[in-house]
């Protein structure tokens, strides 16, 4: 009986020594996808799933560092989730701090399921873009424990992008302010809007 017992915590401590090296073993950057998908539900007050993360060089635009692809999982090239990882800060010629690293990061897992393939591919990237530079600062004050300054839009949709800024400080009655509050929540209703929606309301706005 003893010899029996003996066995059995044999095998639980195998089993518990199995799972917790599972745990430990998941990659950096799918920790850091994560823990940016936890924040951004708490701070939009609304799902956003996390994405399985594949590394990758191969993108469907040259230019791309992330990318959403029809599998809902998110390929993500090696430079760049070592910059993630590493929680990269950069300062440019006047000094002032910004992470575009965490920008991608927030960027990709901003892509809503209901609309990265259903809606137009340069909306999409600019609403999209635009949640994402007004909500790095805080992410990564927040989660990072570092502070930044600004978040630099994407270069392929950069124009797009900061006429949506623009354009919705207006809307919401603070020209000239495009980071103001009531510019942000704006920008975070369109988000979260339907395809025909969103194409009510920039159809009317010219963007």
């Amino acid at each position: 009986m003893g010899e029996e017992v003996k066995r059995i915590f044999f095998v639980l401590s195998l089993l518990a020594l199995l799972v917790g090296a599972g745990g430990a073993s998941a990659a950096p950057i799918q920790q850091e996808v994560d823990a940016a998908s936890s924040w951004l539900s708490g701070t939009l007050n609304s799902p956003v799933p996390t994405r399985e993360v594949v590394l990758t060089t191969s993108m469907w635009h040259p230019d791309n560092i992330g990318e959403i692809r029809a599998d809902n999982r998110l390929y993500l090239r090696p430079s760049w989730a070592k910059k993630i990882e590493r929680h990269v800060v950069t300062s440019d010629e006047l000094g002032t701090k910004t992470s575009y690293a965490a920008k991608v990061l927030l960027h990709e897992q901003l892509h809503r399921r209901e609309t990265v393939f259903q809606c137009p591919g340069r909306r999409e990237e600019m609403i999209t873009d635009a949640m994402a530079v007004d909500l790095t600062p805080a992410f990564v004050f927040q989660v990072w424990k570092k502070k930044i300054s600004w978040a630099q839009p994407a270069g392929r949709y950069e124009d797009d992008v900061i006429a949506f800024l623009y354009e919705s400080a207006d809307r919401a009655k603070t020209p000239n302010r495009e980071n103001s509050r009531k510019a942000r929540e704006l920008r975070r209703k369109i988000w979260a809007m339907s395809c025909s929606q969103r194409d009510a309301i920039l159809d009317r706005w010219g963007l």
